[in-house]
């Protein structure tokens, strides 16, 4: 989105993004058994926390992609803390027991690159746009590619866009 302002906002509130992952997780309920849940730092890891309890999955791991920079420029993907050893020694069939969540695939950068590390798993998101949404196995919402997605941590109580107190630390470029 680098020089781009997005023509559309949509709020999440932590309510429906409590509903929206609930809804996924009966959505997906029969299309896989899996034995893990993990969820893509930061954005996916309270949906798949959500969906985890929901789907009765106790095993909950983190994978932190980094591809944006100050929260609207895109850079390149780097993997900044991938899955624990032992998750690896459980993967069945190239990650078919594994479920990967997000809360949003915009242009579906970070879903190609977890897809290399675990081909076989179920991909699900959220929010979706359509430029990325084929990389998603599901999604519950589909937004327009010019909306921009504000979740319940980058909003205040006013409902508006609320910059973090720190802005993240170093760059990959």
């Amino acid at each position: 989105m680098t020089g781009h302002h997005p023509k559309h906002h949509f709020s999440v509130t932590w309510d429906e993004l409590h509903r929206h992952a609930n809804a996924l997780a009966w959505k997906i309920k029969d299309r896989g058994k899996w034995d893990v849940v993990i969820g893509i730092a930061r954005g996916g890891l309270i949906p798949a926390v959500i969906m985890a309890r929901e789907l009765g999955i106790r095993i909950v791991e983190s994978l932190a992609i980094e591809s944006y920079r100050n929260y609207s420029e895109r850079g390149t993907v780097a993997i900044r803390k991938c899955v624990h050893p032992d998750i690896i020694a459980v993967m069945k069939d190239g990650g078919k027991n594994i479920l990967i969540v997000d809360d949003l695939v915009d242009t579906g950068t970070t879903f190609k690159a977890v897809r290399a590390l675990f081909p076989d798993a179920f991909y699900v998101t959220l929010y979706s746009k359509p430029q990325g949404a084929s990389m998603a196995d599901e999604s519950f919402i589909q937004v327009s590619q010019d909306t921009w997605v504000y979740l319940p941590w980058d909003i205040d109580w006013t409902h508006t866009y609320a910059p973090p107190m720190r802005q993240p630390q170093g760059s990959l470029d």
